[in-house]
């Protein structure tokens, strides 16, 4: 749990959090990282560069120089601005690590989204919705920023959740609503012998093919299109991934597309749930209290499930041998794996 705030200036404080975001938000906007590659340029330089004014550039470093984003020292003639080591990493355009578009998709949607919060709370329903009817409404471009974004925001994340895993004596992954692809890539990546099937819906899979462009392991990749509600999965594989989908759906949804997995798979297929979940005997921690806000926000029936409801589900449908390993900080995903008899 989040330290509680125990004073009125700590209660004030955690009502003024969204500045600090706000602040960090704006400088990707402007790019100003990328602007900050160069640490000479003089303040009207940089607000040039990044379409600001003079005024509002110098406020704009100060601050994030007092968030730690920003290195600030003294020069002839002003001050001198460069980029903190973990900027320079993840902010700026050039840097293969770089995240800017999952920023860029904090700013211009989810910022504005969780503003609501309290319409969505009085309506069950998500006032930006992200499921296939939420997705369907989207221009490309809107729906290209999202898949980027979890490219962008999921690779460390994949990474960490591939080292937990040993594939090397399967075959065949089938990755059901796949998103941008970046937990299978990962999984490849470590798994040579590994091909993989990304299923997810058309609209989705037309900007992962541009993400496979990228990646050494293209050739091993295989995309369905399809709706994991209605259509068939295919048959044939040796293992599944659902990494953070039984979230995003309802109880019922959950049941359901497990049995299809289920079916999906060879016998002694081996089946991976990858997902924040919780304790169902203690109170939730911040992180996965805060998710399942946010899962109301964008999915009509999504919230972090207990780890304990999911593997009463895989009993069920018929899995055996299930384990549940929960998450290594900082990483907050739990995963469970479980076989087909």
């Amino acid at each position: 749990m989040a330290n509680p705030p125990g004073t009125l200036n700590q209660l004030v404080d955690l009502l003024r959090q969204y500045r600090l975001s706000a602040v960090a938000m704006a400088a990707c906007e402007l790019d100003l990282f990328s602007a900050l590659e160069d640490p000479e340029q003089s303040i009207e330089g940089l607000a040039a560069r990044c379409g600001a004014s003079a005024l509002g550039m110098e406020l704009l470093l100060n601050a994030c120089a007092a968030l730690g984003l920003v290195h600030c020292g003294a020069r002839e003639g002003g001050r001198r601005y460069s980029n903190s080591a973990l900027a320079q990493v993840y902010l700026v355009r050039s840097s293969p690590r770089f995240i800017g578009s999952a920023a860029m998709r904090q700013y211009h949607v989810l910022y504005q989204t969780w503003g609501r919060l309290a319409e969505a709370l009085r309506t069950q329903r998500p006032v930006q919705p992200y499921g296939r009817e939420g997705l369907a409404s989207m221009s490309d471009e809107e729906v290209r920023a999202y898949v980027l974004g979890l490219y962008e925001r999921g690779r460390d994340g994949a990474r960490a959740f591939a080292r937990r895993l040993d594939l090397c004596d399967r075959r065949h992954l089938l990755d059901v609503g796949a998103g941008a692809g970046t937990y299978s890539f990962e999984l490849l990546e470590r798994s040579p012998h590994l091909h993989a099937t990304l299923f997810e819906l058309p609209r989705v899979l037309r900007f992962t093919r541009e993400l496979l462009g990228g990646v050494s392991i293209a050739p091993r990749v295989r995309l369905r299109e399809g709706d994991y509600h209605e259509d068939d999965l295919g048959s044939g594989y040796d293992c599944a991934l659902l990494s953070n989908i039984l979230q995003t759906e309802s109880e019922t949804s959950c049941q359901a597309l497990l049995r299809k997995v289920f079916a999906s798979l060879e016998p002694g297929g081996l089946l991976i749930v990858n997902g924040i979940m919780h304790d169902a005997t203690s109170p939730a921690e911040l992180e996965q209290a805060l998710f399942s806000l946010s899962m109301l926000l964008y999915f009509p029936e999504g919230r972090a499930h207990a780890a304990d409801t999911v593997t009463t589900w895989l009993t069920e449908v018929g899995f055996t041998s299930i384990t549940t390993s929960p998450p290594e900080p900082p990483a907050i995903h739990t995963l469970i794996a479980a076989r087909k008899p």
